[in-house]
């Protein structure tokens, strides 16, 4: 029990220093700027993860029910699990002079002119930037993200900049 709550501390140190103001990195070819979650947050979800699985299997065989419970279990939690590890290890945000490249986890990469953006504002309920474009289309960037300050310094010349709801 004891070696679970350290290292459900660590997860959630690594999680709380994110290190979201670090510098972004750099496509393969110089051309655009990339912001992601860095891997502190990813080393973190991985093991929130694995405390989850543990503490289910924990759970589920010390019950009456065994391997049957922790099968239910496991697909109840499958569908939360796999989009949190594909939001957090497919999610990006490229940027350059001209437009912006969004991916996300289950979507498509969205291309969008700077020139669409509309509004910038925050969500401080969804720690999350909203982009809304010309069209209607709203992209969110979360603030947990490895250079979002970076980005959103860039969105800020292109665009009135609209914090208010933080």
């Amino acid at each position: 029990m004891i070696g679970i709550v350290v290292v459900a501390g660590v997860a959630l140190m690594l999680y709380m220093t994110a290190a979201t103001d670090d510098p972004p990195g750099v496509s393969e070819d110089q051309a655009r700027t990339i912001v992601k979650f860095g891997r502190k947050f990813q080393i973190g979800t991985i093991i929130i993860v694995l405390l989850i699985l543990a503490g289910m299997a924990s759970t589920y065989s010390n019950s009456e029910e065994g391997p049957l419970s922790m099968a239910i279990g496991l697909l109840f939690f499958a569908g939360f699990l796999t989009y949190l590890l594909a939001t957090v290890f497919r999610t990006k945000f490229e940027y350059d002079n001209d437009e912006c490249a969004v991916t996300t986890a289950f979507r498509r990469t969205r291309v969008v002119p700077w020139s669409d953006i509309a509004d910038i504002s925050y969500s401080a309920w969804r720690s999350t930037y909203i982009l809304s474009t010309t069209n209607g289309t709203k992209i969110s960037v979360s603030e947990y993200l490895t250079g979002v300050d970076y980005l959103m310094d860039f969105a800020r010349r292109w665009k009135n900049y609209n914090r208010s709801g933080k």
